[in-house]
């Protein structure tokens, strides 16, 4: 049995994720912008372009949910 503060440590292993837009595609690249405007180009055309994903180690991992909107109504 290890002990606990192995444990965590797999827990919090992994990079943290970042939700991105997928501005353009150019070859086999993706350009991404996230929250801040910062524009970087990663491997892969996985998602298309208008589309949200979520980063990590430079890399678009899934897909993420359009959360600029919400869905919420105001009266």
């Amino acid at each position: 049995m290890s002990n606990i503060w192995s444990q965590f440590a797999k827990l919090t292993a992994q990079a943290p994720a970042k939700v991105v837009k997928v501005v353009a595609h150019e070859g086999d690249e993706s350009v991404v912008e996230d929250r801040s405007g910062q524009i970087t180009r990663v491997p892969g055309i996985t998602y298309a372009v208008g589309t949200f994903a979520l980063m990590r180690d430079q890399r678009l991992t899934a897909a993420a949910a359009d959360l600029t909107d919400g869905g919420i109504h105001y009266v």
